[in-house]
Formats: C-alpha cells, structure tokens, sequence
C-alpha cells in the first residue's frame, strides 16, 4: 500500500497520475513488491507493513497438554524458589509413600500448576522428564550450600523426596503469588486443593484458568 505525502509540484502531480496508471493495470491478487526508485523531487512513498504476533509457544505447550495438573508445593520451599528456577527442577515429599502416584502420573509435556500452600499460585511448569528421587547434588543445588541439611536432614530428602525436572513457562517471585483477586473474570476459581500428590481438577474452567495464570505471570 502506497501513500503519497505531498503533490505540491507540477512534478509530483505528474507522478503521482503516472503511478495511478500503472497500479490500474496490476493484478492485486498477486502478491510482490514494488521498488521505485525516487529522487529529492519525487514525493516520498511508504509501504505498510502488518507485523503479526509471532505465536506464543509456551501457551501452545499448555493448549496441546496431555494432562493439565495442579500440585501444593510446602511454603518453606520458597526459600530456596531462585535456585529452583535456576537448577530447572521443583522437588514433593513422598512420606509413607502417600505421593508415589507422581511417578507413574507426570509424564514429559505435562503441565504443573504449582500452588504454595496457604499463599497462591506461583509457576506454571511443563514436565520435561520422568519425575526421580532426589540425590545430594540436587539437595546442594537448591540450598546453594553443601551440607545445608544435617545427615538426618540430607537422608530424609534422599529417601522421601521427589525430584520433578521442568521448565518454567512463566513464575512470580514472593512475596507475590496469583490469587483470584489478581484474576476475577474466572468465575470457578481453584486453589487449595488437599494433598501434595497431582490432581486433576474437575473444574470445567480449569484449563482456562491456567492459560490465564500463565498470561498473567508471563507480563507481570
């Protein structure tokens, strides 16, 4: 689409008459550009150009998810969120196995909706490998310090807790968390759900819920 700035001059009338001539005889169901050479004394020509949205893979990861759950995570985990995002894994208890349903539930392209108990949301998370038990170097990449835990500390980790490796599609930092205050047009709003197994929330917004959460986190 071409637009003319100024048809002052003789000249530039003469061009811009020529110009309408020639777009007279153009097939506009083809698709080219035009490049017309010009001088100081031809009015300036401009192209509009559409820029699309490149599509947002991250939400596509959560649209085309095989399964779309959410999780508790305990609140003292949360002092250890910034070396979660960077070690790319968030870890569950499993104490008298009342969690082992993890293992054999998650799989790669899962979805997590990750709540903190007590607080709100704070990460949508796409499973990116089988969950596993947890090993000191996972221990000492979280805490950011080799022998954070006493032995009995480190041991109880080892035997009990679940290692869930993930990518992050979009998180807050505390004190912030998502909540149904930060999100009203939700009418059925989930959260607080019992358990620190994975759930899948009969809610018929639930799927909404998260792409909405996601949105959210992702620009604040």
């Amino acid at each position: 689409i071409f637009k003319l700035f100024s048809t002052n001059s003789l000249s530039s009338l003469i061009v811009y008459f020529v110009l309408l001539r020639f777009l007279q005889h153009i097939d506009l169901n083809n698709s080219f550009l035009i490049i017309i050479p010009f001088m100081n004394s031809v009015p300036s020509l401009t192209t509009t150009i559409i820029e699309h949205t490149p599509n947002d893979e991250y939400l596509d990861f959560i649209k085309n998810a095989p399964n779309i759950w959410y999780m508790n995570a305990h609140e003292n985990s949360m002092k250890y969120w910034k070396l979660s995002l960077k070690s790319g894994f968030v870890i569950t208890g499993n104490r008298d196995n009342r969690n082992r349903s993890v293992f054999h539930k998650l799989n790669n392209d899962d979805i997590i909706a990750w709540y903190v108990r007590g607080k709100g949301y704070i990460a949508i998370l796409k499973v990116i490998h089988d969950p596993c038990k947890i090993t000191d170097k996972d221990l000492d990449d979280i805490t950011c310090k080799h022998n954070h835990y006493c032995e009995e500390g480190r041991n109880w980790w080892k035997e009990y807790g679940i290692k869930i490796p993930v990518k992050f599609l979009s998180h807050v930092t505390p004190p912030k968390f998502i909540n149904h205050t930060d999100l009203p047009s939700i009418k059925k709003w989930t959260y607080g759900l019992r358990g620190s197994h994975c759930m899948k929330p009969s809610n018929s917004e639930w799927e909404n819920q998260v792409i909405e959460m996601y949105k959210y986190m992702k620009d604040y």
